[in-house]
């Protein structure tokens, strides 16, 4: 099984700094089932967007000035086909730096099958844990150096069917009856390398009017998201563009257990206020790999 992510925001900043082309808060029509989705999140979150400092937008009439936006984040390799003068172009890219709140050590991680990747292991400084009743398993609490915080818990029930809705339903399901737990000395997880083109033409022909009655209508739609978890933090990228055709124109003797997640599991990134994880992803062993110095080229600040 591939590894599946969720990253709506840049979507929704995209959709939201169309409006400086189509005109303010406009309704979009959905074309299909996915869309009708999605556009429930983008009507819950679209205020959210100014909130979140580390997400960069652009509309333009110019195809070359969305390319130079994308290049110049470190998405160049993603490319529209260039549009003509009846189309214009949206872009967004979302970028977060964290910092675990002490760095973890180094140790392997161990399947049920006998495999072994690298992993990181952390103690109880900075992280909790907590059961819930619509889910099987444990789930840990990240704390990092800035708001936000990381959630990991094993799950393969998805299999088959983890669509990007079906990821937050269970994202969604598990957070609403999350209670504490106790009885782990830290955590232990995979480190993570994932670089993925993800599946966003289901966003294909989704409309809005325009202040001046005509319509506009998602034409190309791209998604790339990296996502990288060491010993160190974790770091989430992600970008959106589209074409948009505008018909206008414990005891320290005898410690407990660590928590081993050695299986695919769900890793989601929450900050206060928003409703919306910031990251969403179902990772599997495809993308458990050493990610490398992934640097301090995020949107962190440390206080």
């Amino acid at each position: 099984m591939k590894s599946k992510t969720v990253v709506f925001h840049p979507i929704i900043a995209a959709l939201v700094e169309a409006e400086k082309i189509v005109g303010p808060n406009r309704l979009w029509q959905a074309k299909n089932y996915d869309q009708e989705c999605f556009l429930s999140y983008f009507e819950t979150c679209r205020d959210e967007i100014a909130e979140i400092d580390e997400i960069e937008s652009i509309a333009s009439w110019s195809y070359e000035e969305v390319m130079q936006f994308l290049t110049e984040r470190g998405f160049g390799d993603m490319k529209l086909s260039p549009f003509d003068s009846d189309h214009f172009g949206i872009a967004s890219v979302l970028n977060i730096l964290l910092k675990w709140r002490k760095p973890g050590g180094r140790i392997p991680i161990i399947t049920p099958e006998g495999g072994s990747f690298d992993g990181v292991k952390i103690g109880d400084v900075g992280v909790s844990f907590f059961t819930s009743s619509s889910h099987d398993n444990v789930i840990a609490r990240l704390v990092t150096k800035s708001k936000d915080v990381v959630f990991l818990t094993m799950l393969s029930g998805l299999e088959g069917n983890d669509d990007p809705f079906s990821i937050l339903d269970a994202i969604y399901s598990i957070r609403a009856t999350m209670t504490p737990c106790f009885g782990y000395s830290g955590v232990h997880f995979p480190m993570v390398d994932l670089d993925q083109d993800v599946d966003v033409d289901w966003l294909s022909k989704m409309k809005t009017e325009m202040d001046n009655g005509e319509y506009a209508m998602i034409g190309q739609a791209l998604q790339k998201t990296r996502f990288k978890m060491n010993n160190i933090g974790a770091k989430v990228e992600s970008a959106f563009a589209a074409s948009v055709y505008a018909s206008c124109c414990v005891s320290p003797v005898e410690p407990p257990p660590p928590l081993i997640i050695n299986k695919p599991f769900l890793a989601w990134v929450e900050r206060d206020g928003l409703q919306m994880p910031l990251f969403s992803g179902h990772i599997h062993e495809d993308c458990w790999k050493d990610p490398g110095d992934f640097g301090d080229s995020g949107c962190y600040i440390e206080k």
